[in-house]
């Protein structure tokens, strides 16, 4: 193994035993923590990040959740440094940033897709179709989970396969 090599994984196990006693570590507090310089431990998150996405996808939510977390933490501190501005004008600043991490946090739960396509299948749904199935997952649930019956369908020709809403 290439001293780089060990020295990353050093790192890494470092990085790891910070995170491990404090799960929101800030990567400014895991540098000043292990010595190991900001840019090195970003990067090393960001590799483990990866892998752990590539183990195990509950890990990884829950690294999601501790960014969403950090997110949180700075659009708070956003908010109460807009408040105490005194004149209306100096409080743009801090609208701005808040709005960035609000775009931050849209991208981490995914909610970014540009469009919602729309699937025709052929198949017509009446609102008498909805308020059955409504009505269907409202009582006919089976050890947690929704039993919906079976409900006849008007098959109706269309062309069109993707419409885009």
């Amino acid at each position: 193994m290439s001293l780089a090599k060990l020295q990353a994984r050093c790192n890494a196990e470092k990085i790891m035993d910070v995170i491990k006693i404090d799960p929101h570590a800030t990567p400014k507090y895991i540098s000043k923590a292990t010595g190991i310089e900001h840019q090195v431990v970003r990067d090393t998150l960001k590799e483990l990040t990866n892998d752990i996405f590539e183990r195990d996808a509950d890990a990884f939510i829950v690294l999601r959740d501790r960014y969403l977390y950090e997110i949180e933490k700075d659009k708070q501190d956003c908010q109460r440094r807009f408040d105490a501005c005194t004149n209306p004008t100096q409080g743009s600043r801090w609208i701005e940033e808040k709005r960035k991490l609000r775009d931050s946090q849209i991208r981490l739960l995914g909610l970014d897709a540009p469009s919602r396509q729309q699937i025709d299948i052929g198949v017509t749904v009446t609102k008498q179709h909805r308020d059955e199935i409504f009505k269907a997952a409202q009582m006919d649930i089976v050890d947690g989970e929704i039993v919906i019956p079976e409900i006849e369908f008007n098959e109706v020709e269309s062309e069109e396969i993707v419409e885009e809403v």
